[in-house]
């Protein structure tokens, strides 16, 4: 007999029905994104669903009558039905849920209530929204363990809670056992990141993925997760700070001739920097370069230091490899967005600030002075209105190279 499968088409809708449902109910009661983190079922089906990046509608699919295709995936190119694409978003709605060190899933498992209905004692839904049930997803038999330790087992734990900060002033080594499915559960979104911000196939993708970066870069409690951060990753952020909005150099964009969007028309076609480069993807990433760079010395080093990215015998994965080179490509892409007009007003002050943090240390003043003219250029330019730029640039960055 034989048996029907579904097509790659239709379990990626599958799963995007159970996206659509975690984001309903975050929206809905917002208490509940607390709860949904604490299931590893849900965090690994989103963590999962970071490794299927490059889905396409297939050609059968998209060859059909053009009554039977749906406008809006067509004029969204491959990722209104990617579920990397969607698995981002919603796991950018639970960052300020998800718990890395565990020390409030701790406090949840040991100080809830199973029995009480979590998503009322959270947060009062809305007059117009149904109320949620959170225990029909998360095992409600694991909350309330301290009702399992007497009443001198609880009196010790309440000594050492501090209800200001909402922490158990105990060592972590009490903690992790408890904890630790929930953290490894949590921790598994940073390895797709090295993938994600990869990709050539999906500009939709990849700006999700920068930033989701960036809000867990935000995040005090998850920042020491990237001092770890690979040169893999530090490479694809440099690459992408100058990439074209057009031609073949250039991340995916949707088609003109279905989408009028204002990265594509004529008047871009100039040939300036400020015309040529994509903004969006340089903004990002330079924000995340000088996060990374002000978490300590050895990412200025590595951030400064040349990074090469060569193809491995395995499908999809890359060897970075650092050299003692400073890195050019670099300094060249971050110069011109010292005076660029066009993106996030914030820019040219984050690029000064970047090339601050990596003139801090003295690995990195050959590469300073290998941009030293273009510098000078910049800081006593008529262009440069803010005085703080100029200022920085001075005393902070020229004034490093003898």
């Amino acid at each position: 007999m034989k048996k029907n499968y579904l097509s790659p088409i239709h379990r990626c809708r599958i799963v995007l029905i159970i996206f659509d449902f975690i984001i309903y109910m975050i929206m809905t009661v917002q208490g509940n994104a607390r709860f949904l983190t604490h299931s590893v079922g849900i965090m690994r089906i989103l963590t999962g669903s970071l490794y299927f990046r490059n889905f396409t509608t297939p050609k059968a699919e998209s060859r059909a009558p053009k009554s039977e295709r749906d406008d809006v995936d067509n004029a969204a190119g491959n990722s209104a039905n990617n579920i990397c694409f969607h698995a981002l978003h919603a796991i950018s709605n639970l960052v300020p849920s998800i718990d890395t060190i565990g020390r409030r899933i701790y406090i949840d498992l040991y100080l809830l209530d199973g029995e009480i209905d979590a998503a009322q004692t959270q947060t009062k839904t809305a007059k117009n929204a149904d109320s949620l049930d959170v225990k029909t997803l998360v095992n409600a038999k694991e909350y309330g363990r301290l009702n399992r330790f007497g009443f001198f087992g609880a009196i010790n734990i309440a000594k050492n809670f501090n209800v200001k900060d909402e922490t158990f002033q105990i060592p972590d080594s009490d903690i992790q056992p408890v904890v630790k499915k929930y953290v490894r559960a949590s921790l598994t979104i940073f390895p797709p990141l090295v993938g994600l911000i990869g990709l050539t196939t999906s500009r939709a993708v990849v700006m999700a993925a920068l930033d989701l970066m960036i809000l867990l870069l935000d995040d005090e409690e998850k920042r020491p997760v990237f001092e770890f951060v690979p040169d893999e990753i530090l490479y694809h952020l440099v690459r992408l700070l100058w990439k074209n909005r057009l031609g073949p150099d250039s991340l995916e964009y949707f088609d003109p001739m279905i989408n009028m969007v204002p990265r594509v028309c004529s008047m871009k076609l100039v040939g300036t920097y400020d015309s040529a480069v994509d903004y969006e993807l340089r903004d990002r990433a330079i924000d995340i370069l000088e996060k990374l760079t002000a978490l300590s010395s050895d990412l200025k080093r590595r951030v400064g230091k040349k990074i090469i990215s060569t193809p491995s015998k395995d499908y999809g994965i890359n060897i970075a490899t650092s050299t003692n080179v400073p890195n050019t490509k670099l300094y060249d892409a971050v110069i011109p967005a010292v005076t660029t007009k066009v993106g996030i007003a914030p820019t040219p002050l984050v690029a000064v600030k970047l090339l601050q943090n990596l003139a801090s240390i003295p690995d990195n003043v050959p590469g300073i002075s290998y941009c030293q003219r273009k510098l000078i250029k910049v800081a006593t330019s008529v262009d440069v209105s803010n005085e703080q730029i100029s200022h920085i640039l001075f005393k902070d960055v020229l004034s490093k190279v003898t």
